[in-house]
């Protein structure tokens, strides 16, 4: 047999060449459409992270306006209510009324705040779980100092808390945050408080006084006043004599 010729050589080299193409083209097709379909996914995915992302930012801003000052942004340079006593040496009896003194930081801007409302909460320092409202208080939001009688409470360790307008965000008691110029929660020493001392009531074993009191007559005078009289002139003799 002969062998094929240059000719022949070069045909079937063409065959096999487009033959190879012809099978390579659906596969490049199919990996194209496999990456546009991934591209259109991430996407996709990025726009729904964006939303999200944008609607959480909306409602985190919208949640964290104070109740008490809705116009005021939460801040990085509140105020802060001082509580100056009671101190940590401060006795504190129930029922009987005690001075407790305050004022604001440089910070506070008090031309507006507080607005509304002063409260007063206490705290047992051997329950310190809760803060307790002191009821029935009316507390001048201009006020620097206010008489408190403690109300029937055990003796212990206590501290008082001063919350301006019911926003105090650090105890959970009202408000997300601080806004500027505002003043945040006051919390005092730690003070004892005391209930009244009552003394144990014993009978009086001894009575009243039943002696007969001692009245003098005229003649018993007269006869006191010449017995000293005498006296008196036996001692001037005997001065004399001697």
């Amino acid at each position: 047999m002969a062998p094929p010729t240059r000719t022949a050589l070069w045909m079937r080299l063409l065959i096999m060449a487009t033959l190879l193409v012809a099978l390579m083209t659906p596969l490049a097709a199919a990996q194209d459409n496999n990456n546009n379909n991934g591209n259109g996914d991430g996407g996709g995915n990025g726009s729904s992270a964006t939303a999200t992302a944008s609607a959480t930012a909306s409602a985190s801003a919208t949640s964290s306006a104070p109740s008490a000052t809705a116009t005021a942004a939460c801040g990085n340079s509140p105020g802060v209510i001082q509580i100056m006593t009671p101190t940590s040496s401060s006795y504190l009896q129930v029922g009987t009324e005690f001075n407790i003194t305050w004022q604001y930081s440089a910070l506070t801007n008090t031309s507006q705040f507080p607005a509304k409302s002063l409260v007063l909460y206490y705290q047992n320092q051997a329950s310190t779980a809760t803060w307790t409202e002191s009821p029935g208080l009316n507390i001048s939001t201009r006020a620097k100092s206010f008489l408190w009688k403690p109300p029937q409470m055990a003796d212990g360790n206590y501290k008082v808390r001063l919350v301006a307008d019911g926003l105090d965000p650090q105890q959970k008691m009202g408000g997300t945050c601080i806004p500027n110029g505002f003043p945040g929660p006051g919390t005092s020493a730690t003070f004892r408080i005391i209930n009244n001392i009552q003394l144990p009531q014993y009978p009086d074993s001894y009575g009243p006084n039943s002696g007969a009191s001692t009245h003098w007559t005229t003649g018993q005078r007269w006869r006191a006043a010449m017995i000293g009289g005498a006296t008196a002139l036996i001692g001037l003799v005997s001065t004399l004599i001697l």
